[in-house]
């Protein structure tokens, strides 16, 4: 994202942590590790990054409450957060919601090394009180499994070599701020 950590979308003001693999050894058996946030002091409804245009008009924005959203509406929410980062930093968006005997894949893309990406999008609700949420562990050995029979397929029906599964994990406040974590290659054993 060439050292950008911050953008909109729609009325979510939005900050960056990359998560590389090697960085998370305690993620692929269920553990978490603490991540530095960036925090934007920046209003919500305001543009950031590439002039990316807001989805939301800005009177829309001031009537929108994230606490109002279903569960369905949220997740998509986040796919549409995940897309626009992916974009800013550099990767090809190739499919979305793609659909195969084996599930569904959120978001395909390559990124800027050419790699084809399976994303997985999780995105949960921080209402600010108790602990605040870890989208990225409800990607379970079951789900990651599960991810890995998606690539397999994907790679079976478009002839990509390999394709690496991420996991971008987003936290939305009440404030419209949301936390990005993207973990490279969060599910591990690469196709």
């Amino acid at each position: 994202m060439d050292n950008q950590k911050s953008f909109v979308v729609g009325a979510y003001a939005c900050e960056v942590t990359v998560v590389d693999d090697h960085e998370s050894p305690g993620f692929a058996a269920g553990g978490c590790e603490e991540w530095d946030a960036i925090r934007i002091t920046e209003p919500c409804g305001r543009v950031y990054g590439a002039g990316e245009a807001s989805s939301l008009h800005d009177e829309d924005a001031l009537h929108f409450r994230v606490d109002e959203l279903t569960p369905h509406q949220l997740g998509a929410e986040g796919e549409r957060i995940a897309g626009v980062y992916l974009e800013l930093a550099g990767y090809t968006v190739l499919e979305r919601n793609w659909l195969c005997l084996c599930g569904e894949a959120d978001l395909i893309a390559l990124d800027p090394e050419g790699v084809c990406v399976l994303v997985e999008v999780k995105t949960r609700l921080s209402t600010g009180r108790g602990i605040p949420p870890l989208p990225e562990l409800a990607v379970d050995a079951r789900k990651r499994e599960r991810y890995r029979r998606i690539a397999s397929c994907y790679v079976d029906l478009t002839g990509f070599e390999k394709v690496r599964v991420d996991v971008l994990a987003i936290t939305i406040s009440l404030d419209c701020h949301a936390q990005v974590r993207h973990l490279v290659s969060a599910v591990g054993g690469g196709l």
